[in-house]
């Protein structure tokens, strides 16, 4: 049984030709997935992100969900009452069947 405190939500890109008349890219839309019941771990919360002129704070994310095939390259987290945690790139998942859960990593 997996402890419930957050949805996924898988985002995709509209395949269709995004360019203008003038062969100039136009921003596709997003297609979002249903909400998914989850069970969110942060892997990642620290402040060690660095760049020319600060910092910035690194988030990554384990997620626990019920069995199914994570089909987008970016999900969108959020909490139980559902505001948003954040939109995050998938970095792998792999489905632990004989524990009937799937495990996702997020970044």
């Amino acid at each position: 049984m997996i402890y419930i405190n957050g949805y996924i939500q898988e985002l995709y890109a509209s395949s269709e030709a995004s360019f203008d008349s003038s062969g100039r890219p136009i921003k596709s839309e997003v297609c979002e997935g249903e909400l998914i019941p989850c069970m969110l771990r942060s892997s990642v919360d620290d402040k060690k992100g660095e760049y020319k002129d600060g910092g910035y704070s690194r988030y990554a994310y384990e997620v626990h969900m019920q069995p199914y095939v994570i089909g987008a390259k970016r999900v969108r987290l959020y909490r139980l009452d559902k505001s948003i945690v954040g939109e995050f790139v998938v970095q792998s998942w792999n489905t632990a069947s004989i524990l009937n859960f799937t495990q996702v990593f997020v970044g």
